[in-house]
């Protein structure tokens, strides 16, 4: 029978309940330190100077930390400065890390460690920091732009590798910014005649559109832990979205090589795109240095202050259509906030998002991205996706009023659909906007909209997430007991287990609850790209699938030697090898 679209609990679901889950901050070491940081109160400030004297006196501190005291030969953002070195360039931002025996005599001793800074300007405001007379964010170079982890989300455009990308607008550099110190990125998705489009249309429609900065608000807060082996390998106990990123880059900033350092997933709290290498580089370079296990888990207010939200954008669009509905051209600028460290901006997966799921005959969409003195940017579900859709989508109700057009009409007119290109030049391949917005028009909430009471209304808005393709692997082996084990790195935290335990059995050909899934670290699992992105189940699925196939397929023959039978002619039923539709003969898995 196929498990294939069956109702099951959660395998990991009783544990979570009975609160029998091991999370980072539950887990018992011996020896273990606990840490707790200090963090900065100005948004721009020149560190003078750091004294440790009366923390240092609290009984059970071990160690006050700050960036001197690390080891730290390599990296960029977090990995390169998990300490402010010489220059805070944002309010919240760790400037020391308090190490005791106990939480408490790190908490008390946290609020002791005086850092005395000297006060800098300031950049907060988006369109301030453009300018190309703003103060600089970073008295140190700004680091350099780029997507970062955003890369490992989604497919969309990221860089000027891509054929679609091309560099900085021409005569565009007092508008976008490009002599400004702060700006990172500068980059132009565009194809055709976008400004010959808009003014050939019958009705153009234009807006701003200021999205704000958004934790992801998972429950559990950031937390890691490390300790370094008799043998000197580095191991790293995270809440983590990827084990494997997380390796390179704690690897690269301790200059050590890949199998010095092995980094443990652990159950995740939540995450939402949030947790990846935020207090890791912190605990690894604490623990190396002091040569002793060292946990730290951010207090709420810390997780606030110090991680990595999603960033707020500034997104200038307009776009044109003729009256009967056909779009024209769009364009538009889609300014990001990297933040202070610079690593991560989806200001350029948001210009190819802003187009929406539609076919445009011509576009020119902006991507900016500007280093502010702001806590450091992060992912968060489709990171840079609803901003786009929100301006898109707006523009599309307003366009639909202009030409008298119902918006659902409209965006059926021109949604993309199976053999269509999108902007970023991507055959698609498979989507289901137009079977999504048919179905929206026959809702009775859609037919009835104008008989609504006062103050009540329905709209409508088509969001799209073209998803990551980041490799992926995954071992299936049949072990002794006649069960199949299935390892991969794999991040779980929306109950993926049961997706992988059902494709591996419906591969093999066993029952489902003969599957174990096991979650690997980074020394003994294959290797595999972050749990984000939407991107799981195809990416870990499909590993798993060819791996129980491979698994099956040695198993037949292994079998066909001991029965004298093809491999084709045989099949797995209830646990046994045998011959196709006969049951006297069968070897018990």
């Amino acid at each position: 029978m196929s498990g294939i679209g069956v109702a099951r609990r959660r395998r990991d679901g009783e544990a979570k309940v009975r609160g029998l889950t091991r999370y980072v901050g539950d887990m018992p070491l011996h020896g273990l330190l606990h840490a707790r940081l200090v963090l900065a109160a100005e948004a721009h400030a020149r560190i003078a100077g750091i004294d440790k004297t009366e923390a240092l006196a609290v009984p059970g501190v071990v160690a006050v930390l700050t960036a001197e005291d690390l080891p730290i030969v390599g990296g960029s953002g977090r990995a390169g400065e998990p300490l402010a070195r010489e220059e805070i360039v944002w309010s919240g931002q760790p400037v020391a890390l308090v190490v005791a025996e106990s939480e408490a005599a790190a908490e008390d001793a946290a609020g002791l460690v005086f850092v005395d800074a000297e006060p800098l300007p300031a950049v907060l405001d988006l369109e301030s920091a453009m300018a190309a007379d703003a103060p600089a964010a970073r008295l140190t170079q700004a680091p350099a732009g780029g997507d970062g982890a955003a890369g490992a989300h989604t497919t969309a455009p990221a860089g000027e590798d891509d054929p679609e990308v091309r560099g900085p607008v021409a005569g565009a550099e007092d508008v976008d910014g490009s002599h400004s110190p702060n700006v990172v990125v500068d980059q132009r998705l565009a194809n055709g005649d976008a400004a010959a489009g808009l003014a050939r249309a019958d009705a153009v429609v234009s807006a701003r559109f200021k999205t704000s900065w958004v934790h992801q608000g998972y429950i559990e807060p950031q937390a890691a832990m490390a300790w370094v082996e008799p043998d000197g390998e580095l191991v790293v106990q995270a809440s983590t979205q990827g084990a494997f990123m997380a390796r390179g880059t704690i690897a690269q900033m301790l200059g050590l090589p890949l199998d010095k350092v092995r980094v443990r997933p652990a159950p995740i709290g939540g995450a939402f795109g949030g947790k990846l290498t935020v207090p890791d580089p912190l605990v690894a370079a604490a623990a190396y240095a002091l040569r002793r296990p060292v946990r730290l888990v951010f207090a709420r207010m810390e997780d606030f202050a110090a991680a990595n939200p999603a960033p707020g954008q500034l997104i200038d669009l307009e776009l044109g259509a003729k009256s009967d509905g056909t779009l024209t051209a769009i364009r538009g600028r889609v300014v990001g906030d990297h933040g202070a460290l610079g690593e991560m901006g989806v200001e350029g997966i948001s210009a190819m998002l802003a187009a929406g799921p539609y076919r445009w005959p011509a576009h020119d969409l902006t991507a900016i991205g500007v280093v502010t003195n702001r806590v450091g940017a992060g992912a968060y579900r489709a990171p840079g996706a609803p901003p786009a859709a929100f301006a898109v989508e707006t523009l599309l109700d307003r366009l639909a009023a202009e030409l008298g057009l119902d918006p659902i009409e409209l965006r059926l007119q021109n949604v993309l659909g199976p053999g269509d290109s999108g902007i970023d030049g991507q055959e698609i391949k498979s989507f289901g906007a137009r079977e999504c917005l048919e179905r929206v028009r026959e809702h009775p909430l859609w037919q009835g909209r104008d008989r609504l009471p006062d103050g009540e209304g329905v709209g409508v808005a088509l969001g799209f997430w073209p998803g990551g393709l980041e490799p992926a692997a995954a071992v299936c082996r049949l072990d002794a007991d006649g069960r199949l084990t299935v390892i991969t790195a794999a991040a779980d935290m929306s109950g993926i287990d049961n997706a992988f335990a059902t494709i591996a059995a419906e591969t093999f050909g066993l029952a489902e609850d003969r599957v174990r899934v096991s979650q690997g670290d980074t020394a003994n699992a294959p290797y595999g790209g972050i749990s984000g992105g939407s991107k799981v189940t195809y990416t870990f699925g499909r590993a798993i699938e060819r791996a129980a196939a491979e698994a099956r397929e040695r198993l037949l023959t292994v079998a066909a030697n001991e029965l004298e039978i093809a491999p084709e002619d045989l099949e797995i039923v209830d646990g046994e090898v045998r011959p196709v539709g006969a049951t006297g003969r069968a070897l018990r898995i």
